[in-house]
């Protein structure tokens, strides 16, 4: 089922206005070069006003780190699954204030102990959401594995059950 004119440039417009919320967001010195490619390519009308809601009604209350991560995961989560991809992670970690050479320890224990292999539903991305909210708890690597085991052996879910 094709749009017809009126509608193309309605999308158009409103594709415009949620790319400039992402250059907007990009002069703030964050990349989120995917999430611009996903806008870019989305033709739901609905789903990009959704996408300007999210932002217009969540950046009015505050602009502070974590309530921008909130902002965008639910912006992204209006165009894909329900996983963090590394921007997100990227901004999890600047906004929850985790020293970026956690993300490398995690970056290493997701290959070296075949976390995608024991779980298959974790992306690289959510185990370094995962193994930086455990980092805040835990210091030394091993019971910051067994803290993320913990969590996922409970079938808790990175996306929704981790916050800042």
């Amino acid at each position: 089922m094709g749009l017809c004119y009126g509608q193309t440039l309605k999308a158009d417009q409103i594709r415009h206005s949620a790319s400039t919320i992402v250059l907007i967001l990009n002069s703030l010195y964050m990349e989120v070069n995917e999430f611009f490619n996903m806008i870019d390519a989305c033709d739901d009308v609905k789903t990009l006003r959704n996408i300007i809601s999210i932002f217009f009604d969540e950046l009015k209350i505050s602009a502070k780190g974590g309530d921008l991560f909130h902002t965008l995961k639910s912006a992204y989560s209006e165009l894909a699954d329900r996983h963090y991809n590394i921007e997100l992670a990227h901004l999890y970690f600047n906004a929850a204030g985790i020293d970026s050479k956690i993300e490398d320890e995690a970056s290493s224990a997701y290959l070296s102990c075949a976390i995608g292999d024991k779980f298959p539903d974790i992306t690289s991305s959510d185990w370094l959401v995962l193994y930086g909210r455990m980092s805040l708890n835990n210091t030394s690597k091993e019971s910051i594995l067994n803290a993320c085991k913990m969590f996922l052996d409970n079938k808790f879910d990175v996306w929704t059950d981790i916050n800042i």
